[in-house]
């Protein structure tokens, strides 16, 4: 049993309420489509990439933001071939990956490269399919001035 503790980052008003995390499944991402049937949590390894990844996606400027900390309890973490890290910029690719993961990967977890830092590591987890999500805590961050006046 693997015990991963990544952090996923919230708009302050989100209602954190594992695992119904649904945010995600409302639109498509770079490893999956959108389907409101498909139940996902999307986190980072790393408070500062959490933070990043949660920018890239938002089409408005935060003052503030929420960090949720959490466990989760996995019989293992699946990582897509070489080949498709090497494609990490061609959504068509990952996508595809992640939506024959999301369908019945062998493991509850997805470890992906970030596209923006791509050292870094984001996870995808099917909240359904792992022992537990338990919440270690959640901070809430005023956001640094100096890149909401570059955002």
């Amino acid at each position: 049993m693997a015990r991963l503790r990544p952090r996923s980052p919230l708009h302050p008003q989100s209602r954190l309420r594992p695992p119904l995390w649904r945010g995600a499944s409302f639109v498509s991402g770079r490893w999956r489509a959108a389907g409101l049937d498909k139940s996902i949590v999307y986190a980072s390894e790393h408070p500062a990439l959490a933070l990043l990844e949660l920018y890239a996606n938002l089409e408005y400027v935060l003052r503030r933001y929420a960090l949720v900390e959490f466990t989760v309890e996995t019989s293992g973490v699946d990582a897509p071939p070489v080949e498709v890290t090497n494609s990490v910029l061609e959504e068509k690719v990952t996508r595809a990956y992640g939506d024959a993961w999301y369908a019945g990967g062998k493991f509850p977890v997805l470890r992906v490269p970030s596209a923006l830092v791509p050292p870094g590591f984001n996870y995808l987890v099917r909240p359904g399919d792992v022992g537990a999500i338990e919440v270690i805590g959640t901070t809430f961050h005023p956001l640094d001035g100096r890149l909401a006046e570059r955002l």
